[in-house]
């Protein structure tokens, strides 16, 4: 898992583990932790989807030279994608990943179960595009719903 440590933060990790076997557990860690970590109580009230998406999008492109580059609001063709990957490693998955975010005083199971059906309806609707499929290319597509309350991950569902 990263630290912070002088303000570096090493993912090198995770990016074996994105570009390899395409399990996005050590991401949703890491964004977890920089969520906890970087940000006091003031700073999370007024948290957004569009801060969960420059966390998400900085960590992933965090890489340098690695195989990995993250795109907030893709075009796919039919729609805007919260962050899509383009994996170039042989044989990688790349993903896309629509973000919800909540705030914990709504964070009802109720809530949570809507913003994970909308969701869902997005990422059905955008993975037809024609410029994600030209995008992708040969190389899998995994589509993951995730949303957060306050700063954990309470669902993260493959589509």
């Amino acid at each position: 898992m990263a630290r912070v440590e002088n303000f570096f933060i090493d993912f090198s990790s995770i990016y074996e583990e994105l570009e390899a076997t395409a399990d996005i557990t050590p991401l949703l860690q890491i964004i977890t932790e920089q969520i906890e970590t970087m940000l006091n109580p003031q700073s999370l009230g007024k948290f957004t989807e569009m801060a969960l998406q420059l966390i998400c999008d900085s960590i992933i492109n965090n890489g340098g030279d690695r195989q990995l580059k993250s795109y907030t609001e893709f075009y796919t063709g039919k729609g805007f994608a919260d962050i899509f990957v383009k994996n170039t490693y042989p044989n990688g998955h790349n993903f896309m990943l629509e973000l919800k975010y909540l705030h914990k005083k709504d964070g009802s199971k109720p809530a949570v179960e809507g913003k994970l059906l909308e969701a869902k309806d997005e990422i059905e609707k955008y993975r037809d595009g024609s410029v994600l499929r030209e995008k992708v290319d040969t190389h899998p597509l995994d589509c993951y719903a995730i949303v957060f309350v306050g700063s954990e991950c309470r669902v993260c569902q493959k589509i």
